[in-house]
């Protein structure tokens, strides 16, 4: 699922039909840059969920973050080079806070997991 998810998001995010400044209002136009958080996050969170807790988790969840943090800015890159499409350092910068929420909210997650083990 986190691979075909992946491939979604790199496919809708290079669709050169697409033109971001022809959207009617700035509420639009935020609303539209800020599905950059939820869009990352959600991928963020799935390569997680499919990887799981293999060990040794450090080195899965920095391979995680590098890849996705690659990714992110690989697709703002890429649209530079597109007429209809443009790139940001804002756009940048909110996949990197998707990406590092869906990880705080997945280790925070484990973490209260364990404490709840170790009660027991």
């Amino acid at each position: 699922m986190a691979a075909l998810s992946t491939l979604f998001l790199i496919y809708i995010s290079l669709m050169p039909g697409i033109s971001i400044p022809a959207l009617g209002s700035k509420t639009e136009q935020v609303i539209f840059n800020f599905a950059h958080i939820p869009a990352f996050g959600l991928i963020t969170f799935l390569w997680f969920k499919a990887v799981g807790e293999k060990k040794p988790r450090l080195y899965s969840d920095v391979l995680i973050l590098i890849g996705m943090t690659i990714l992110g800015i690989s697709v703002e890159l890429y649209q530079s080079f597109l007429a209809t499409r443009t790139a940001s350092f804002l756009d940048v910068g909110l996949n990197l806070i998707g990406i590092f929420l869906s990880y705080k909210i997945v280790r925070s997650k484990n973490s209260i997991k364990q404490a709840k083990k170790a009660e027991i």
